[in-house]
């Protein structure tokens, strides 16, 4: 299956385009960050459309992944959502045949919203045995409707380490782009469950794996779902990112994409593909 991302200039406006290219897709998520005004930015960081990489990454990984593409299909079904999802530019939980039965957009809206919730809640279910960052996991409802998935960063953290030995420790700042007031309820929320973040992290930490570069994960792509030798893949992957691999290395950087993937997939995926 393929997995899409908004790419429109601005994003999430009408007559959108979407794209499957990882390239592509980063290279429009730095530059709409960039020739956004910092107002707009600041108040308005829905129009960025900054994808997170990693959210790029899991999602070309999880792409050639056929036990990923079965549930998704068999919750498209639950849904009564068509075998391949709805089309990439009205993939709206909407156009969920419940909803469009409701005479009322009222009601239209109150049922869309009961139902994105419970499909959510199902991914989280039906995914619990992959190793995927939360917030990406409750964004599948939006791969389960359409093939596209969004996950704009609306905020950065930025880490630094203090390098004294007798007090080791990180600095972390988050910046929220987004209008924050001294006595805004997020400071207070922050301040008042901060302990428990930390914990979170901590204990969540095993969720997540560190993928391999996009080029590496292209390699994986290419030669599982159109079985390219690895020559023709050395090729392709060089003139897109202006490399200059040779089949030895292809091969390697196709084994390390092999090896994070078990880590992140269930068993009964790593059996389908062969491991």
């Amino acid at each position: 299956m393929k997995i899409y991302f908004d790419v429109s200039d601005p994003p999430y406006v009408p007559g959108q385009k979407f794209s499957n290219d990882p390239k592509e897709i980063l290279n429009k998520a730095e530059s709409c960050y960039l020739d956004i005004p910092e107002i707009v930015r600041k108040y308005h960081p829905e129009m960025i459309g900054n994808y997170d990489e990693d959210t790029v990454k899991y999602a070309k990984l999880l792409e050639s992944d056929p036990v990923f593409e079965e549930r998704i299909k068999e919750l498209r079904k639950e849904f009564m959502i068509p075998e391949e999802g709805f089309p990439l530019d009205d993939n709206s939980e909407y156009n969920l045949r419940v909803v469009k039965a409701l005479s009322s957009i009222k009601a239209q809206k109150v049922l869309a919203k009961m139902q994105y919730r419970k499909m959510q809640n199902l991914c989280l279910n039906k995914f619990r045995d992959y190793k995927m960052p939360q917030s990406f996991k409750k964004a599948l409802p939006r791969i389960v409707l359409g093939n596209t998935i969004d996950i704009p960063s609306s905020y950065r953290f930025k880490f630094e380490k203090v390098e004294d030995i007798r007090n080791p420790s990180v600095r972390i700042t988050i910046d929220i782009y987004s209008p924050l007031q001294s006595y805004n309820s997020i400071v207070s929320l922050l301040d008042k469950y901060w302990l428990e973040i930390i914990k979170l992290l901590s204990s969540q930490s095993d969720s997540f794996v560190s993928l391999p570069p996009i080029e590496n994960i292209e390699i994986w792509n290419l030669r599982n779902t159109q079985g390219l030798r690895y020559k023709e893949i050395a090729s392709i992957i060089n003139k897109k990112y202006n490399l200059d691999l040779d089949q030895s290395t292809t091969i390697k950087r196709y084994q390390e994409v092999k090896k994070k993937f078990k880590e992140i997939s269930p068993e009964i995926s790593q059996k389908s593909l062969g491991f």
